[in-house]
């Protein structure tokens, strides 16, 4: 026999820590898009940001960074992705 009790206590304590994060997520009323870095597409976006955009969820998660970004942006977008990768920050 094993004694599972602190690994159930994990994930309890994760799975409540995944319900406030989300309630935070889809009540706030800021656009929050989050974006794989290594593959560059959506994986996830709030209520506020299909508002907001006027796309449904998954006309976002279907979009690249070409899609939304205008072609004059394209070039901060993309020094502004290699920053986020490599770990240093910006404004």
């Amino acid at each position: 026999l094993v004694d599972v009790s602190e690994r159930e206590a994990a994930e309890l304590a994760l799975k409540q820590t995944e319900a406030k994060y989300r309630g935070f997520f889809e009540a706030v009323s800021d656009a929050i898009l989050i974006r794989d870095l290594e593959t560059e597409l959506l994986v996830d976006v709030n209520p506020a940001a299909c508002q907001i955009y006027g796309y449904s969820r998954e006309e976002l998660l279907s979009l690249k960074p070409i899609d939304m970004i205008h072609p004059d942006s394209l070039p901060v977008f993309k020094k502004k992705l290699e920053l986020v990768r490599s770990g240093a920050c910006f404004t």
